[in-house]
């Protein structure tokens, strides 16, 4: 064989390799396109028997959801941390916002569905409500209802808090730290309100120092600090430091008129309009409670047509603030 024939030889069989591949490849890409159009991959959807079984819901990736269960340490990290079970139905848990290790037993947990694992859905919490309807917990804060306490942990996942009697008992690494307890000060001091109890402190020349949100810390005594809602409540807190005082006191909101106007404006300029207007400005306000649930807020102000307006609106504190009954009323 000549040199000629042997370069043509070696030609075609590159030639004949590299169609060979080529249609290979074309074969693949037609069977993936066909997939796709005629058989789109499947969503995966979790089918669970949601709050005691009074509805049956499906769920997907993205979906938020409210389970309630008994939850436990299930630790396959960076996957989940923790398991939430009721009868048959089993929930991954993880959450970037809140110490799932601070809890036990039974909670209710509100989240959404981050993935899935052996078809069970693993969920990112976002909330969790205890067996106990006077705590509500979101991401690392916790509203005590009766006591009209806030406290605000979001960037101290260490800490977390409880309450047993009278005492709101505040922990680091589940280890209790302090307690703090509410006082009606009429009550404490017959037919005196808490500006009678705040001079004596300040004719007595006690410690105090202010918080970036205007409330007035006074030291009690050794190991004790006491703050005010204004002239009804007391916060004594009991068997704290000097120097945690300070690092805790801005941690801490008092939920009267200031704390619901502060936090919840947007949601009363929502709530409070009608077909013609609404509320753009709030120049006054007061709270009252009928229970202990139930906070009620009245505002005063004006609309967006710039004519003077009342608005009452009712807050179920223990659904996340839902407004159960508004009352918007302009002149």
């Amino acid at each position: 064989m000549d040199i000629r024939n042997f370069r043509k030889n070696k030609f075609n069989q590159k030639k004949f390799l590299t169609t060979f591949i080529v249609v290979l490849i074309v074969i693949f890409f037609f069977y993936k396109i066909k997939n796709f159009f005629f058989n789109p991959p499947q969503e995966q959807i979790w089918t669970g028997d949601i709050f005691s079984g009074q509805q049956l819901s499906s769920y997907k990736k993205w979906d938020k959801i409210r389970f309630a269960g008994s939850l436990s340490v299930d630790n396959h990290f960076p996957l989940y941390t923790h398991t939430i079970i009721r009868g048959p139905d089993v929930i991954w848990l993880k959450s970037t916002t809140i110490n799932l290790n601070n809890y036990v037993w039974d909670i209710e947990i509100v989240g959404e569905i981050i993935d899935f694992d052996k078809n069970l859905p693993i969920v990112d919490v976002a909330i969790v409500k205890l067996a106990k309807p006077w705590l509500v917990i979101k991401g690392n804060t916790y509203l005590f209802i009766k006591d009209l306490l806030y406290l605000d942990f979001n960037d101290q996942l260490q800490l977390s808090a409880n309450k047993s009697g009278k005492n709101i008992t505040i922990y680091f690494n589940k280890a209790p730290v302090f307690d703090v307890e509410r006082f009606l000060c009429s009550k404490i001091l017959q037919d005196k309100d808490c500006n009678y109890i705040i001079e004596g402190y300040l004719s007595s020349q006690k410690e105090f120092f202010n918080t970036e949100a205007w409330y007035t810390f006074y030291k009690h005594a050794d190991k004790t600090w006491a703050v005010f809602d204004g002239n009804i409540f007391w916060y004594m807190f009991k068997n704290i430091e000097d120097d945690m005082i300070l690092d805790i006191s801005n941690m801490v909101k008092i939920v009267n008129k200031d704390f619901v106007v502060e936090n919840k404006k947007d949601l009363i300029k929502e709530k409070c309009a009608n077909a013609d207007d609404i509320l753009k400005t709030i120049g006054f306000s007061k709270v009252g409670f009928n229970d202990p649930y139930f906070l009620m807020i009245s505002v005063e102000g004006t609309t967006s047509h710039r004519k003077p307006c009342t608005c009452n609106i009712t807050f179920d504190l223990r659904n996340e603030w839902t407004p159960t009954e508004v009352n918007f009323e302009t002149e």
